[in-house]
């Protein structure tokens, strides 16, 4: 049996999408057709509205086959993450108390859309040698949800229903072994896009790393058009036609090598200082690369052999061999796609270059029964089902009905006794449950509800500690700064006078407000820092931050 998804990517500029077959016994898929429709600037309408609705008639095409699943590819940079601990894995419970646990960071309102993923049991040590608790792993994603709801209404308006919604670098890890495969044992790869790239490191066919920063093409066009004093079209336009990037000193020889193997047109202009705009452009992507590398190579004890470039922005010319001369190891276009797909898919060459869509098409497929952890598609947003698919296929609902009504007639008398001894197995629980949580024994759900609502602070959660302090600050820095040049040099939390001393050398002249405003979105800081001291030392900004920690709500008995 097999199951045909089709996987969305929304560009800024193009819709890109990718339709595959999934059979159970196969090992890789059967791509279909990958395709990308521009969103075309227009003075009297909705250029994305028109896109998907070229996108409608394009799936007409396709009326005979029937698609099991949609799954819609999400900006990775708009969502924030966050791990918790719980010492239990109920996802009911979970949901319930998850907002008021993250609080502190997130300031939760009508404008978040939560889903979480419940990882493995993990254990802590303890401080005071007591025996180490064993905790759950909970990862919570926080997405803005006017941003998703504002992209279904197209969809809806378009006839089109996802089952799926999931930020990109989520839906990447479902491409492994059904799609990519490396050949290397420690490898690396940049999804280059417009607005945003995904950098991930993995060892053999399993992702290890995974982070997005908002650098992409469009920082090239931008550095271009700075550059030679042109408009952003103009820029884009000099890109594709004689853009290319080379290391200093070799600007030149580069270019005429380009120019007489037709991969660049010759253009009146300086080459030396069209390969530096480029260079600018990308500057912020060779730090973060860097910065994920020590990463990944501190905790795996390994260092990537290669470089995967995919992506709009890997078309750049040159782009290879410059990243190869400035990382030390091969660089490669393209990802390593199946050899059985590249054999028998004419499309696997498009999913090589850019795989975003694919991706969500096989994490989709992954996640037929709707029951994917991150699917941001809950609550209000919930999948409900395609109105015009129902209304085309309304007889065959119907019969299907009423076979279902004398099915359930059937199966209520035959299973009275059965029915019967499950009932006592879940209200046995329930009350083992109520009683393990609350003190007693409830079995309304209203009371329960009502307990939930009158609890304050939970005795069961952690309290904070000085570590609840460094894993904020660290957990968002690292999600949320990523394009600033950040050295902290020293973290000081003395949690008897409730003073956080922080110390470090930030780069521009923008890093240390941002970093200051960031902190400020910390429940245990106050919501205005006072200046730091701070020392210019040639390019980078020296300082020393002292924050008051006096503002966090109780988290049980002491803080």
């Amino acid at each position: 049996m097999s199951h045909t998804t089709l996987g969305i990517d929304i560009k800024s500029h193009a819709i890109n999408y990718a339709l595959c077959s999934f059979a159970s016994n196969a090992q890789s898929p059967d791509i279909r057709e990958t395709g990308t429709i521009e969103v075309l600037p227009t003075d009297t309408s909705d250029g994305l509205s028109e896109a998907f609705e070229s996108l409608s008639h394009k799936l007409e095409q396709f009326k005979g086959l029937q698609i099991d699943n949609i799954g819609l590819s999400l900006d990775p940079t708009l969502a924030l993450y966050a791990h918790r601990s719980f010492p239990f894995n109920d996802p009911k419970s979970i949901e319930k108390i998850l907002p008021q646990d993250l609080n502190d960071i997130w300031n939760f309102d009508n404008t978040s859309q939560i889903a979480f993923q419940i990882g493995e049991k993990i254990k802590l040590s303890s401080e005071n040698g007591e025996a180490d608790e064993e905790v759950y792993d909970v990862l919570a994603l926080n997405y803005p949800y006017d941003k998703l709801a504002t992209l279904l209404d197209y969809f809806k308006n378009s006839r089109i229903d996802p089952h799926l919604a999931i930020p990109a670098t989520d839906a990447l890890p479902y491409a492994m072994g059904t799609l990519i495969v490396p050949p290397q044992e420690a490898w690396a790869l940049l999804d280059i896009g417009e607005n945003y790239t995904i950098i991930a490191l993995g060892t053999n066919d399993k992702i290890q790393f995974t982070r997005a920063i908002k650098v992409g093409s469009v920082n090239i066009d931008e550095a271009i058009a700075a550059t030679f004093n042109i408009s952003i079209e103009e820029a884009r336009a000099m890109k594709e036609e004689t853009g290319f990037i080379a290391v200093a000193q070799q600007e030149n020889a580069d270019y005429q090598q380009y120019v007489q193997q037709h991969r660049i047109e010759p253009w009146d202009v300086d080459p030396i200082a069209l390969s530096k705009a480029c260079n600018a452009g990308l500057q912020l992507l060779i730090t973060a690369l860097q910065q994920s590398v020590v990463n990944f190579s501190s905790k795996f004890h390994i260092e990537p052999e290669c470089i995967y470039l995919s992506g709009g922005g890997a078309k750049l010319c040159g782009i290879d061999n410059w990243l190869s001369k400035l990382s030390g190891v091969p660089c490669y276009l393209g990802l390593p796609i199946r050899k059985e797909l590249i054999a028998t898919n004419p499309h696997a060459k498009s999913v090589a270059m850019d795989i975003s869509a694919a991706a969500v098409a096989a994490a989709a497929n992954a996640n037929a029964d709707g029951n994917c952890p991150l699917n941001l598609r809950k609550g209000a947003l919930v999948h409900k089902g395609s109105l015009a698919f129902i209304q085309d296929n309304k007889w065959l609902f119907a019969s299907l009905i009423v076979a279902l009504i004398i099915a359930l007639i059937f199966m209520t008398s035959m299973r009275a006794k059965t029915v019967k001894t499950e009932h006592d197995k879940i209200k046995q629980a329930l009350e083992q449950t109520t009683k393990e949580l609350f003190g007693k024994k409830i079995l309304n759900q209203q009371q329960i509800t009502r307990e939930f609502e009158d609890s304050e602070g939970y005795d069961f959660l952690p309290v904070r500690t000085a570590f609840t302090h460094f894993e904020w600050i660290s957990n968002n820095v690292n999600d949320n700064l990523a394009d600033i040049e950040m050295d902290l040099s020293g973290l000081d939390i003395d949690t008897q006078r409730k003073i956080v001393t922080i110390k470090g050398e930030v780069a521009g002249d923008d890093g240390l407000p941002r970093f200051m405003q960031l902190l400020e979105q910390y429940e245990c800081f106050p919501n205005e820092i006072q200046e730091p001291k701070t020392t210019k030392i040639k390019e980078k900004t020296s300082f020393t931050l002292r924050v008051e920690a006096n503002h966090c709500a109780m988290g049980g008995e002491s803080e």
